[in-house]
């Protein structure tokens, strides 16, 4: 028995579309409109572990180093964050909160929380919680470096395949 292929009941086309109602969502509650939930993500991240390396804010928000390095220069610009080179080592900067910064966390926080909440209506509690759970297993697991046209691995995952044998 073979099953109709539907777009509709597609992965990727059913996150793409949590993902507009969560950001649809974030857009109405933020406390200011120019922030994007990125920005907030590494304010957050600067709030919880004081002063840090471009590289520890993009681990830590799970951003790309250049899209890391773009947001923390925006947040600079708006007097949001600080960055100051080390003074041992000229060749590498930390970031941290200014006041604003601060202030902007601190009201966003509660709202953020929202967010989620507003994002997840219409599921039950143990379906909030399965629906955590089941993304952040899907996220843990790295996608495959290489795919070829036949949405198979590439030459790359065949050979680390062949050295675990």
């Amino acid at each position: 028995m073979t099953t109709e292929f539907d777009f509709t009941k597609q992965v990727g086309h059913l996150l793409r579309k949590a993902v507009q109602k969560n950001q649809a969502i974030y857009s109405r509650l933020c406390v200011d409109p120019r922030m994007t939930s990125v920005q907030f993500a590494v304010m957050y991240v600067l709030e919880k572990h004081g002063p840090c390396s471009l590289a520890l804010i993009g681990r830590k928000a799970d951003i790309d180093a250049a899209t890391t390095r773009d947001v923390v220069k925006r947040l600079e610009m708006r007097g949001l964050v600080a960055i100051q080179q080390d003074p041992s080592d000229r060749r590498k900067s930390f970031v941290s909160l200014e006041p604003a910064g601060m202030e902007m966390v601190n009201a966003m926080r509660p709202r953020s929380q929202q967010v989620a909440e507003l994002t997840m209506e219409g599921l039950t509690p143990a379906e909030q919680v399965a629906l955590v759970y089941l993304l952040e297993k899907i996220t843990a697991t790295p996608a495959p470096r290489e795919l070829n046209a036949d949405g198979d691995p590439g030459d790359e995952a065949d050979e680390s395949l062949r050295s675990v044998a």
